[in-house]
């Protein structure tokens, strides 16, 4: 796991994908379990460089127990990730 965070981020330095590519990239309008919130990107992000709506949705309900939470604030994955880096 931990490989996987170094080999993603670079070392925790980059924990938000470079490069960023426009909507609707990495939104799956098909799919209807973690639904596209207008607006809204699923690019890599954080230390796992979570990517995609699908990714998002299930990530959410584990961690916050409500699979919208993170499908309606993706940028929040980032910002978790950086108060972790910087405690």
């Amino acid at each position: 796991m931990f490989a996987h965070f170094m080999h993603e981020t670079g070392g925790l330095s980059k924990l938000e994908e470079d490069n960023i590519p426009p909507l609707p990239e990495y939104n799956d309008g098909t799919n209807t379990n973690y639904p596209v919130v207008e607006g809204q990107q699923y690019y890599g992000r954080g230390a796992i460089q979570l990517s995609w709506n699908y990714n998002y949705g299930p990530f959410s309900h584990v961690m916050y127990r409500d699979a919208s939470f993170l499908l309606d604030r993706p940028h929040l994955l980032l910002h978790t990730w950086l108060n972790f880096a910087s405690a």
